[in-house]
């Protein structure tokens, strides 16, 4: 939980503490999220690509999805 590190979303600070952690680069990590305000700003501002599943729409989006099950189904179709 963003909480867990002293922060809440939309600050930057937990989605960097995940880049962080996973000793990864910004473009190897794409976050889900059903919040534009929450999940897709921090995001963004930590430099972080976002998609967002339950409908919600948002042109910072690099795509929307009305499910999880959607979503899913469109990772395992591009491989």
């Amino acid at each position: 939980f963003s909480s867990d590190i002293g922060s809440v979303k939309p600050s930057n600070k937990p989605f960097k503490a995940i880049v962080k952690a996973l000793c990864l680069h910004n473009s190897e990590i794409l976050v889900v999220g059903d919040s534009p305000e929450r999940d897709l700003t921090g995001a963004n501002s930590a430099g972080l690509d976002c998609v967002l599943v339950g409908g919600k729409t948002d042109a910072r989006a690099i795509q929307e999805y009305e499910n999880l099950l959607q979503f899913s189904k469109n990772i395992v179709d591009s491989e």
